[in-house]
């Protein structure tokens, strides 16, 4: 059965939602994002509040699930062995407590890796929206491996082959068919 690799935040999370309700605590408007790592382009005291707001047991749990992840989870064990593959927030402490708890929760995910280096994880398949991962993935897996790319506004200059929309569910998942099929 193929094995398919699932990054969560900017594929089934809404981390960027996340970080904008933070910074609007502070009464700032986080404009669209236009690069990955985009909270560390945040103002110093915009910044200073995400990191002390996502530090607090509750902020990773409060991540909202994009609408119909759940039901993508489930049409892709039709396809394969699905596998949370997600970069921890390194200075939150509880981050992947409450990663594991969120996934279980929101999409019936049991099997993770929380790792930043994604491309030490085989898969037949990764899902993931940061382009530099799935470059490091392929380059080391390429024989046997594809990837998909999420796309958003800060990686819409991405040079990859399989580029699906964020949260269109159903070119994701014939995305996935095709590779596996």
């Amino acid at each position: 059965m193929p094995t398919i690799l699932l990054d969560i935040d900017g594929v089934l999370a809404d981390f960027e939602g996340a970080v904008r309700r933070t910074c609007a605590e502070v009464g700032h408007d986080l404009a669209a994002p236009n690069a990955h790592n985009f909270t560390d382009n945040l103002p110093a005291l915009v910044y200073a509040h995400y990191v002390g707001a996502s530090t607090q047991f509750g902020w990773c749990s409060a991540i909202e699930p994009y609408v119909g992840a759940y039901a993508f989870v489930a049409d892709l064990r039709t396809l394969g062995d699905v596998v949370a593959v997600t970069a921890p927030l390194t200075h939150c402490p509880t981050w992947e407590s409450e990663r594991r708890a969120w996934l279980l929760k929101h999409v019936g995910i049991r099997d993770v890796v929380s790792t930043r280096r994604k491309d030490l994880v085989w898969g037949d398949v990764l899902i993931e929206d940061n382009e530099d991962n799935l470059h490091a993935w392929y380059a080391r897996w390429q024989r046997d491996g594809y990837g998909i790319l999420v796309r958003h506004t800060y990686n819409m200059s991405a040079d990859w082959p399989t580029c699906v929309p964020a949260r269109d569910f159903n070119a994701l998942y014939e995305a996935v068919r095709r590779a596996v099929g």
